[in-house]
């Protein structure tokens, strides 16, 4: 499915504007992280599969919110995953997902894992050690791998993490979100964030 927001294809879309996330209108807030079910492994959550959600853009001059909601009515491939504090959340991307969000970020880490097909989405928070950097961004990408080692949601064995965006490639310079979009069967991720005056979109996987 091809996206068109205000006009213009979604990379064109951020690209044009200066772009946040938000869910049920509140930016910031992180839900519905109630959905989850316990993972293998201590703090691990999984979110389910095609569970469907819409988006509405709301612009403000050069700026632009894209609102995220539930849905209840026709798929319209909108997926949403949310994150929880000290936290491994992950989900899969089904046959009708077309494009998926996840943020807004302040220092989580998000990875992508699997087959361009169906890969798996990782939204990962950890508070130990949080003043120091390093420390706290090993926490984060070991409990991605560990996650992973446990082959999650029909994952293939010896799979290793695809694409990333840690804490330090955006902390302190960029705010902003991760979103992926469904191109034929080929799944491409993308960082986009705002700061002082300036926005990025980065592709990740």
């Amino acid at each position: 499915m091809a996206y068109v927001l205000m006009g213009l294809d979604v990379c064109s879309f951020m690209r044009k504007y200066r772009v946040q996330l938000a869910y049920y209108g509140k930016q910031g807030e992180q839900a519905p992280i109630d959905q989850c079910t316990a993972g293998p492994l201590a703090n691990t959550k999984e979110f389910p599969t095609g569970v469907k959600f819409k988006m509405n853009i709301v612009p403000k001059g050069g700026d632009a919110t894209i609102e995220i909601n539930r849905h209840n009515g026709n798929d319209m491939g909108v997926r949403y995953l949310p994150w929880e504090p000290n936290q491994c959340v992950y989900t899969r991307m089904d046959a009708a997902a077309g494009i998926v969000f996840t943020g807004p970020l302040t220092g989580c880490n998000i990875y992508v894992a699997g087959p361009r097909d169906s890969p798996m989405l990782f939204h990962t928070n950890s508070n130990t050690n949080a003043n120091n950097a390093a420390l706290n961004n090993t926490a984060k990408r070991t409990a991605t791998i560990n996650m992973l080692g446990n082959n999650p949601m029909g994952l293939a064995a010896n799979t290793l993490i695809g694409g990333e965006l840690e804490r330090a490639s955006y902390s302190g310079n960029f705010l902003g979100f991760v979103f992926g979009l469904k191109e034929a069967n080929d799944w491409k991720f993308y960082f986009n964030g705002i700061g002082a005056g300036v926005s990025t979109l980065r592709r990740i996987f």
